[in-house]
């Protein structure tokens, strides 16, 4: 689990180089001849990227973690857990390997090829994820160690992810004015450390 962690510190200290590239170019009155704000939008993107891999890095490690005994989901909610499907013939090699730590990294390499096609970037997703881990409450829990109400954690990444979704799918650009959206680094930065305290703040759930 704390690979998850450590990955996910990497991929958000990455986004926030490009925050000092940004900084440079606008001292440097390189704005006055380029769009810079193409660069706040790669931020947005690639910070719901890193937590979008950082959910499924969790998910991995958690699922794996359970089935080698070193994780228990409360006996009071296995449903979605016992959910989680897993193929014959990934079953067949698992059964036929010759180590414990074989049979979890075929395990683990399924996971990782489920998790491949399944987005986790909105609050349901994220819910839906951790829900197979026997996290309960989700928002709740994210409330208290973010010192805010649960419900404005989940609006929040709402947001976040509808912004990201805009410049991602749409390049950002508005059909009624038929111009780009315009964008700031002040709240660039706090959508940026929304998700670095959001992500810390799940660990700390999960490793609980």
């Amino acid at each position: 689990m704390q690979q998850a962690i450590d990955t996910f510190k990497l991929n958000i200290d990455s986004v926030k180089q490009l925050d000092a590239i940004y900084q440079y170019l606008e001292q440097n009155d390189v704005g006055k001849t380029l769009d810079l704000s193409e660069i706040l939008r790669a931020e947005i993107v690639l910070a719901v990227s890193a937590m979008d891999n950082f959910i499924s890095d969790t998910l991995h490690f958690g699922l794996v973690h359970t089935f080698e005994g070193n994780r228990v989901i409360p006996s009071d909610f296995v449903k979605p857990f016992n959910d989680f499907q897993v193929d014959m013939q990934t079953l067949v090699q698992i059964i036929n390997a010759p180590s414990p730590n074989d049979k979890s990294l075929i395990l683990g390499e399924y996971i990782r090829k489920v998790n491949s096609k399944n987005p986790y970037q909105d609050p349901k997703q994220i819910e839906s994820a951790l829900l197979l881990l026997g996290i309960k409450q989700l928002w709740t829990k994210l409330g208290v160690e973010l010192s805010q109400k649960g419900d404005d954690v989940r609006r929040e990444l709402a947001n976040i992810v509808w912004q990201r979704h805009k410049i991602a799918h749409e390049a950002d650009f508005d059909h009624l004015t038929q111009r780009k959206r315009p964008r700031d680094r002040e709240t660039t930065l706090q959508a940026i450390e929304f998700i670095d305290k959001l992500c810390k703040a799940i660990y700390q759930i999960v490793t609980t």
